[in-house]
């Protein structure tokens, strides 16, 4: 969650709102806006689980959370059907992984077909490589993960942040 807008340009703020467990927690996610749209938001049900043979799955859907309001400065509520991604260690390399992305998005409200040529033509193919190049040298970023992770005080790297407490 914190490192999402080092890849994601489209993302304008990204937060963890409420944890049910290790796996499990609803994230608050806004575009910025592609002109001539509006910023679009969506809050999600996320779960996130380490799977046998090392792959990562994360899925998520959409829900209504009483910590997330829609927003009243133009921000289009979008839904999200179902989502997934999931990250799969090329058997043989320590150093390459399959990345595949599944989304089942409504925006809600018109979208030029422009915008949309934009968002998969550019934005997308951009974010992925910008990841590309944050995460070449697996064995840094393990070794970077697990430092992380200890100084949380977490024990398992499917686990979600603490949250921000509540005011």
């Amino acid at each position: 969650v914190k490192r999402r807008k080092e890849w994601d340009a489209s993302c304008d703020e990204l937060r963890i709102v409420e944890i049910f467990d290790p796996h499990t927690a609803v994230i608050y996610y806004k575009s910025n806006p592609i002109w001539p749209t509006s910023s679009r938001d969506v809050v999600m049900l996320s779960h996130k689980r380490c799977l046998e043979g090392g792959a990562y799955l994360s899925v998520t859907k959409s829900i209504v959370h009483r910590k997330c309001p829609e927003l009243t400065d133009g921000t289009v509520r979008a839904e999200m059907g179902v989502a997934g991604q999931m990250c799969t260690p090329i058997e043989g390399s320590s150093a390459e992984s399959l990345f595949t992305a599944v989304t089942n998005l409504d925006p809600k409200g018109y979208i030029p077909p422009m915008v949309v040529k934009i968002g998969i033509n550019k934005k997308t193919p951009a974010g992925m490589r910008v990841l590309k190049k944050m995460t070449t040298g697996l064995e840094a970023v393990e070794r970077w993960v697990q430092a992380w992770l200890q100084a949380a005080g977490l024990t398992r790297p499917e686990a979600f942040p603490p949250a921000a407490e509540e005011e």
